[in-house]
């Protein structure tokens, strides 16, 4: 059994999913990909590398009890919940100098997205093992890269330097990061096949995040060092509520991984998605006539290229290109093109003071 401490990362405030997803039902509680709920997935898939006892699920409060109710082969006590959104860096945080408490050691740590599609599991595993052999050396943090399949400007990327021939796969020192970039820039990081794109999962001892904190993030750390010594009392609950208070928020990316000197990249093996937006989701499933993609009850004459989700009839005649997704509250039609977009959406509601919408 591999040792190491997995923390998930399960907040969102149910965005570009809308309007399946809202604040307390977001993307990772939805079937979006299989039957079922993301962050179930996720812990299904770390529970064939690791007892469940040993699994972390980092929540927001209004998520806590729906998350609770998705994994219930987790112990109640393993689900945290931060207090307000303060992006990923106090959250990585948090997975380290709570691993390092509990453990009353230095444990490598492992931090995971809650949604994102990832199969076969065999390969994850195999990928996350040598991870966490090559996160065994003091200083260094490890990330997996994604080899790119096409140049998506809505991605952060890696660029590699020397390869590492101690890893049991194909692993580099990183050279470089680069956040989400232009096109043309994509474009030539795809051409030059020396680059991978970020898949946000992280492996660390505890003392290496924490020193990097100390370093580049002090405001952060400080407030991390007074919560320790709440961590397992009857006050951790508003020890974390008061740390969170006064810490920036920044994510783990800009925080600590631009400036860390010791990084490497595992290149991995699996098949890999973060399902971003309503757009992905055709990817996953076998399409109907037209290249159409239905889940509910569609009629269409004369449509080709659309996906509906629906709880009761649409109807679809001479379109194409579109998004259709209807509740029993509210309906979303959008181009295909213009899935990124459905997050102004739940802005717009939130301008408006719509909350029962949101």
């Amino acid at each position: 059994m591999i040792n190491y401490w997995p923390f998930i990362m399960a907040g969102g405030g149910g965005t570009r999913f809308w309007p399946k997803s809202r604040a307390t039902t977001p993307k990772q509680f939805l079937p979006i990909v299989g039957d079922k709920a993301m962050i179930t997935q996720t812990v299904d898939r770390l529970m064939t590398g690791c007892k469940a006892e040993q699994i972390f699920i980092i929540t927001n409060e209004k998520q806590a009890e729906g998350t609770k109710d998705l994994t219930p082969l987790l112990p109640s006590k393993n689900i945290i919940s931060e207090p307000i959104g303060r992006n990923t860096a106090p959250c990585v945080g948090v997975a380290a100098i709570y691993a390092k408490v509990k453990s009353g050691g230095n444990p490598i740590v492992g931090v995971f997205s809650a949604d994102h599609v990832i199969t076969p599991d065999e390969e994850f595993n195999r990928t996350v093992a040598c991870a966490v052999e090559l996160a065994k050396e003091e200083g260094c943090i490890v990330t997996l890269g994604i080899t790119p399949s096409f140049p998506s400007t809505g991605y952060g990327y890696i660029e590699h330097a020397d390869r590492l021939k101690e890893a049991t796969l194909n692993a580099f020192s990183v050279k470089r990061f680069t956040e989400k970039p232009k096109l043309e820039d994509a474009k030539k990081f795809i051409e030059s096949g020396n680059f991978s794109w970020n898949a946000g999962v992280f492996f660390f001892k505890a003392s290496t995040v924490l020193d990097e904190l100390a370093k580049q993030q002090p405001e952060i750390f400080k407030r991390l060092e007074i919560f320790a010594n709440s961590i397992g009392l009857p006050n951790e609950k508003e020890a974390l509520t008061e740390a969170y208070s006064d810490m920036p928020a920044i994510s783990f990316d800009y925080a600590v991984m631009e400036g860390a000197k010791n990084v490497k990249v595992v290149e991995a093996t699996f098949k890999w998605d973060d399902v971003g937006s309503w757009a992905a989701i055709p990817r996953h499933h076998k399409g109907c006539e037209n290249n159409n993609l239905f889940r509910g009850d569609v009629v269409a004459i004369d449509s080709k290229n659309c996906h509906v989700e629906s709880e009761r009839l649409v109807a679809l005649v001479g379109v194409s290109d579109l998004i259709v997704v209807e509740t029993k509250d509210a309906v979303l039609v959008c181009k295909k093109n213009e899935a990124e977009n459905v997050k102004k959406i739940v802005e717009k509601l939130r301008e408006d003071n719509r909350g029962e919408l949101l």
